[in-house]
């Protein structure tokens, strides 16, 4: 959440303006939104969403999706969150959750900020990520809570 580059990286600007693409392009990049889109990645029915207890594989939730020919399966893994308040009492306890409708708004929103040219791109100097782009968003919790207001 700050305005700084990571250490050790080489800042620039990334123009992540999803409706601006090059015509020739728009074909690649919108692709790989459209698979992205359709993979099912929250669950929506509340009794799901939260395990007290799982076996490792019920913490991930894995679905296929058709897209254009293509199978794509998608697995998502539970959350650990601890628990601080339990039907109303001061209480810990440790659930595992799978990202929902919260999650979903949270994410469309973050997306539009970084469609709006604020997303930038590091490329770090050392480390295990070393040659790679690394894109990132610049954003208050107050710029988070104005945007998903106004959706």
């Amino acid at each position: 959440m700050s305005d700084t580059p990571p250490k050790g990286s080489t800042p620039s600007q990334l123009d992540l303006s999803l409706f601006e693409l090059d015509p020739l392009f728009e074909r690649n990049y919108s692709f790989l939104f459209h698979i992205y889109d359709q993979a099912c990645r929250f669950v929506y029915d509340r009794q799901a969403k939260f395990l007290e207890k799982a076996t490792p594989a019920q913490m991930v939730n894995t679905t296929s999706v058709e897209i254009s020919g293509s199978t794509v399966s998608v697995h998502v893994t539970a959350a650990n969150v601890l628990q601080t308040k339990v039907a109303g009492k001061k209480m810990k306890r440790r659930v595992l959750v799978f990202p929902g409708v919260r999650e979903e708004r949270i994410e469309y929103a973050l997306r539009k900020m970084a469609s709006h040219k604020r997303a930038t791109s590091h490329q770090p100097d050392s480390g295990n990520y070393k040659g790679y782009n690394l894109v990132g968003l610049s954003f208050t919790l107050y710029e988070l809570r104005r945007e998903l207001e106004q959706s």
